[in-house]
């Protein structure tokens, strides 16, 4: 896909991929930003560390190398993918489940806490850093798909829509990303957030006035407090701990500016 030039085996690398998280909780090839990311997918080596992967069997490690084999020529057919023994042993409980070590656990808790502070902040900055003219017409296009006008959309108004613009979509796919608040709904908030063109406006100036929302102490950088604030969620709860372990990359107990910027951007 980044040669732009693939057929239905890459298919058989996003699962690769996927299982190599699931059974980690980190992505085989991760950087800052999409070019570190790409590069290493085209030239890094795939490792399976031990901290992750001492208690993860032989066979699934050979499958994901087989999952994960650059040239599409030489990888799998999916069909030979299900046909591995480690699949059919799996789906037939005919091996010992292993215990996913707690560090793979606590990865994937990472990765959770980082998507929250994401999202929190393009919420913040969609609600009040982005003009009235800018979401014009994606206030008329969350209008027109609110039949009801109750200023969120159910799961049946989203299907309606996007059947209507004669889109196919994977309405669980939307609810799943968009639906931030889990209530089973899209509000506009919501809406607004998901559907911005963000690579057009997250520009500095707004990354560093929702900055300022969390420093609330006008410091320059956020505690481990200031996030609870923010959130306000309980003083103990580990996701925090999570998001500042994740952007902190410099160790210094907060997050500056640069660190923030680092992180938001990392979503594009």
């Amino acid at each position: 896909m980044i040669n732009g030039e693939y057929d239905q085996k890459c298919d058989v690398w996003s699962c690769g991929v996927i299982l190599y998280v699931m059974l980690s909780g980190k992505p085989p090839f991760n950087g800052r930003n999409d070019k570190t990311i790409f590069k290493r997918i085209v030239s890094g080596k795939l490792r399976f560390p031990s901290k992750e992967w001492k208690n993860i069997s032989s066979e699934a490690k050979e499958l994901i190398k087989k999952m994960l084999t650059r040239n599409p020529k030489e990888r799998p057919s999916a069909e030979e993918i299900f046909n591995d023994p480690w699949v059919q042993n799996r789906s037939r409980d005919l091996v010992s489940d292993n215990i996913i070590t707690p560090l793979a656990l606590n990865n994937l808790s990472a990765f959770k806490a980082t998507r929250m502070l994401q999202q929190a902040t393009l919420g913040f900055i969609a609600s009040h850093l982005i003009s009235a003219q800018e979401t014009e017409e994606l206030r008329k296009a969350f209008i027109s798909i609110d039949t009801d006008g109750d200023g969120k959309l159910s799961r049946e108004e989203l299907e309606k829509g996007y059947s209507k613009a004669k889109i196919k979509i994977d309405i669980d796919h939307i609810l799943k990303t968009c639906d931030a608040d889990g209530n089973g709904f899209i509000d506009y908030s919501e809406f607004i957030t998901a559907t911005l063109n963000w690579e057009k406006s997250l520009s500095a100036k707004r990354l560093e006035e929702a900055f300022k929302a969390y420093d609330t102490d006008g410091s320059g950088t956020i505690t481990m407090d200031e996030l609870q604030s923010f959130f306000g969620a309980h003083k103990h709860d580990k996701v925090y701990e999570e998001i500042m372990k994740e952007a902190d990359t410099n160790g210094d107990g907060v997050i500056d500016l640069e660190e923030f910027k680092s992180l938001m951007l990392s979503k594009f």
